[in-house]
This record gives structure tokens, C-alpha cells and sequence, in this order.
């Protein structure tokens, strides 16, 4: 059984639901998974695995800064392991081709200014979380959606991630692992106390849900 630590960072609740997607395939492969959100990361909960996935959310054209200052400061320790990125954004899913060629450059944009040797770059589709905006980020996501052609209403959020694709390109840095052992898994942890769907214990019941930042 291999360690896998998957950090995260979000706002509006779809890259930690990525993150959590990832922490149940490698539960299912019988891996043990810590979750580790990139702002409250410390060296402890970092060291020691056998494998990083950071799940990085894109906003505006650049991934969120906490992020982005994680992998600087962890550089070292990712790059000593089996490491994949998963870059999330509305350009990933985005019908025109270039659209999606921007959202790989920015994805590999983060991997080659740190030297990070990645065993998989994934571009994920995020979601148009309306109801989760300020109102200035909502007027200008509209904006944005209208002259796209995506989606307007605003009362829903309007998930854009392909969870099948995201598995597909995850198939090279879950194959770097030795097939795993058949005991139960153990129950993912997480550093963040705001997250209400990972539990410390794992005697706790699980949950899918998470805090929607």
C-alpha cells in the first residue's frame, strides 16, 4: 500500500470536490490518502508520502496564489516522488480548441517555473458556481459566459468537469505504484477543520461533502 498526499485549494467548492474524487480512486486502489489543503500545509503532513497530486484552481488566468506559494515552498518534497498537477478551469472544458491550448499553457506554465518533473499535467473543467459569487464576480462571469456561449443562469451552479476524462489522464501517475494491497484503506485525513466531509478518525462515517470556498 502506497502514501498518497492530494493537495488542494478552492473558493467556490469545485477543485476540493476534485480533490475529493481523486482521494476515493486512490482509496478504492487501496493507497492511503492524506488530504492536505495548500494554506494550512506544513512540512509534518507533507513528508513521508510516496506520491503528491495538487488539484491547483485557476482564476482569472492564474492559479489561486496560495497554490502557487505552496509549490514554491514544497518544491523539494514533490519533486522527490511521483508527482501530477491537476490545473482546474472553465477554459478547460471550454468547446474552442484555443481556449483549452491556454489552459494546458497555464497548467504547464506552473510545473515548468518550479522544475517540477510531473508524471501527469491534467487540465480539469471547473465549474460556474453563480450562486457562490460576490456580486462584482457574478456580473463579470455572466459577462464572460454570455460572449462564450456558456452558461447564464444564475441561480444554479453549472459543473463543467469531466470526472471520466480526469480519471483517464490520472492513469500515469496512479500507474508509478505497485498494484495495491487488498486490505481496507485507510480513511483519508485532511489538515483543514473547516471541511466538514474528511474525518481525522477513521472510526468516523464518510461523507462527500465539503465547505464551498
Amino acid at each position: 500500500m502506497s502514501s498518497i498526499a492530494v493537495i488542494y485549494e478552492s473558493r467556490y467548492g469545485q477543485s476540493a470536490k476534485i480533490a475529493e474524487h481523486i482521494v476515493d480512486r486512490a482509496c478504492r486502489e487501496g493507497h492511503a490518502v492524506r488530504l492536505v489543503r495548500a494554506s494550512l500545509a506544513t512540512r509534518a503532513e507533507l513528508d513521508g508520502h510516496d506520491g503528491y497530486v495538487v488539484v491547483a484552481p485557476v482564476y482569472f488566468g492564474h492559479h489561486a496564489p496560495e497554490l502557487e506559494r505552496f509549490v514554491r515552498t514544497y518544491r523539494d518534497t514533490l519533486a522527490s516522488r511521483p508527482f501530477a498537477l491537476v490545473s482546474v478551469s472553465n477554459s478547460a472544458a471550454n468547446p474552442d480548441l484555443g481556449a483549452r491550448r491556454n489552459a494546458a499553457r497555464i497548467a504547464q506554465a506552473l510545473v515548468d517555473d518550479a522544475a517540477l518533473p510531473a508524471r501527469a499535467v491534467v487540465t480539469a473543467g471547473g465549474a460556474i458556481a453563480y450562486p457562490r459569487y460576490g456580486l462584482f464576480t457574478k456580473l463579470m462571469m455572466r459577462a464572460i459566459a454570455w460572449k462564450t456561449g456558456e452558461p447564464l443562469d444564475t441561480s444554479r451552479v453549472h459543473e463543467r468537469t469531466d470526472w471520466t476524462a480526469l480519471d483517464h489522464d490520472l492513469a500515469p501517475f496512479f500507474i508509478a505504484f505497485a498494484p495495491a494491497a487488498t486490505a481496507e484503506p485507510d480513511v483519508p485525513q485532511s489538515n483543514d477543520p473547516r471541511l466538514s466531509g474528511i474525518r481525522r478518525l477513521s472510526t468516523a462515517p464518510r461523507s462527500a461533502s465539503f465547505a464551498r470556498r
